[in-house]
Order: structure tokens, then C-alpha cells, then sequence
């Protein structure tokens, strides 16, 4: 029953906080990502055999060609640039979600403030004691229009109570001529 309360209460957590939850999802799959698509590149051989479609033959053996040493400069500085990129993917996850949080949490400071500036000034108070008149004294009004009825009616009532009191009286003097 725990466990159900404490899920609902994170569901409810991810709920209110979408974005935030959003850029953190972005972010650590940009973060976790990049290093698995680093290795997925590793073991494939040197790519500047793929990209000149150079296959050794296993027969004879073979001077390496004019183009080896070009390839293997070409190997070294795509896995150079390909580290690179992951390094920087990285980086720009981190960054980006700590510009995120960041932002927000000035943008919340900021609102903070101008809340307080607006709900302290000198206007927002007389607006604010103006309509705690007004609903105060039409509140006031309908109590009183309620209690007038009330005064009104246990006149009446009273009035009747007192005639039916007269009349018994008077059946009573009657009776007793």
C-alpha cells in the first residue's frame, strides 16, 4: 500500500515537473548514448579500407599500397574526430541541462520578486481594501436583511400569539357570565 502511495506521489511529482523531466531524459540519453555509439564505430577495422574498397588478398603477400600511409592518417583522425564528437555531445548535455535549471530557477527568483513588489505596493493594497469593503458591507447588508425578516416575522408572530391570548381572554371572561 506504501509502495502504491509513494508511485502515485512521483507520478504526480512527473506530472507538475514535465519539462524538467524532459531534459533530463534528453540529456542523460545524449549522455549515455554517445559513448555506446563510440564503441559501436571501434571495431569495424580501418574504415579507409571500406572507403576505398580495398580488400588484401590472402594468397600472396603484398607491398602495402601508396595509399596505406594516407589510410591510416585518415584512421587516426576520423577516430580522433569521432572522440571528439562524443566528448562534445557530452558536453553539450551537460550544459544544456544545467542553462535549464539555470534559467528556471532565475525565472522563478525573478517572479518572486516581482510578485512581492506588486503584492507590497501601495495600489494592490487599496484595490485589495476596497473590495474586502465592499464584499464586507454587502455581507453586512444581506445578514441584516436576513435579520430584519426574522424581527419582521417573530412580530407577527408575536402579534398573533398576543391576539390569540386576548381572545382566550376574553372567551374566558365570556364563560365565566
Amino acid at each position: 500500500m506504501k509502495a502504491q502511495v509513494k508511485g502515485m506521489k512521483v507520478i504526480a511529482w512527473m506530472r507538475s515537473h514535465k519539462m524538467d523531466c524532459l531534459v533530463l531524459v534528453m540529456c542523460a540519453a545524449m549522455v549515455l548514448f554517445a559513448p555506446i555509439y563510440a564503441m559501436a564505430g571501434a571495431g569495424e577495422g580501418p574504415s579507409w579500407t571500406n572507403a576505398y574498397n580495398l580488400t588484401p588478398k590472402a594468397a600472396e603477400p603484398q607491398a602495402p599500397p601508396v595509399e596505406e600511409p594516407f589510410g591510416r592518417h585518415l584512421d587516426t583522425l576520423t577516430s580522433f574526430y569521432g572522440t571528439v564528437i562524443t566528448v562534445l555531445t557530452v558536453l553539450l548535455a551537460a550544459v544544456l541541462s544545467l542553462a535549464f535549471f539555470t534559467v528556471k530557477a532565475g525565472s522563478r527568483s525573478e517572479m518572486d520578486r516581482a510578485l512581492r513588489e506588486i503584492v507590497e505596493s501601495k495600489d494592490f493594497k487599496d484595490f485589495l481594501r476596497d473590495k474586502i469593503q465592499v464584499n464586507v458591507a454587502s455581507g453586512i447588508e444581506e445578514q441584516l436583511g436576513n435579520v430584519q425578516d426574522l424581527v419582521e416575522e417573530l412580530q407577527r408572530l408575536y402579534e398573533a400569539l398576543d391576539d390569540i391570548v386576548v381572545s382566550r381572554e376574553r372567551e374566558v371572561e365570556d364563560g365565566d357570565r
